[in-house]
């Protein structure tokens, strides 16, 4: 039964990440300030296109993914 909770919460967040990245490349959004920006609906952007600005989100998901995987093997 845990196995179908944690299957749901997978599916749902690989979901919630594909439509986060759809709306990133529809508002043309790249680094934090792009975002609060967005959300202050504030045209001043900055332009640090820096290669650390655009890994970092991937790094963070890699990193909370890994972290998943280890909890869920301890705990089953």
């Amino acid at each position: 039964f845990l196995t179908i909770i944690a299957g749901g919460l997978i599916v749902l967040s690989f979901m919630a990440s594909i439509k986060v990245e759809r709306l990133k490349v529809q508002y043309d959004i790249h680094t934090y300030h792009d975002i609060i920006a967005f959300l202050e609906d504030d045209n001043k952007t900055s332009k640090k296109d820096g290669l650390i600005h655009k890994a970092l989100p991937y790094l963070l998901y890699m990193l909370m993914s890994a972290i998943v995987i280890i909890i869920s093997l301890i705990i089953f």
